[in-house]
């Protein structure tokens, strides 16, 4: 997987970057917001919060489908946000 959280920031603080795919290995009951808050945390992920608009306007997919925050992963999704 390449690395693509290098992407500077969106010119609107609510709109998503451009598509990443991140696979939710050992993510087995997990919250989808939690999720991406921790896995993106390292690559300068913007808040939980910012996370959680993504999910409510559709920006985030589970397996292809939008999916609610409170979501719990089974940790064979593919996410894309």
């Amino acid at each position: 997987m390449t690395d693509n959280y290098s992407h500077p920031p969106p010119a609107s603080p609510d709109c998503a970057p451009a598509p990443i795919l991140v696979m939710a290995i050992e993510a087995g009951g997990e919250r989808l917001d939690r999720f991406l808050a921790g896995a993106l945390r390292a690559h300068g992920a913007p808040s939980r919060t910012r996370i959680q608009r993504w999910i409510a306007a559709g920006a985030v997919l589970v397996d292809g489908r939008p999916r609610l925050s409170d979501h719990r992963l089974t940790g064979l999704e593919a996410i894309e946000i």
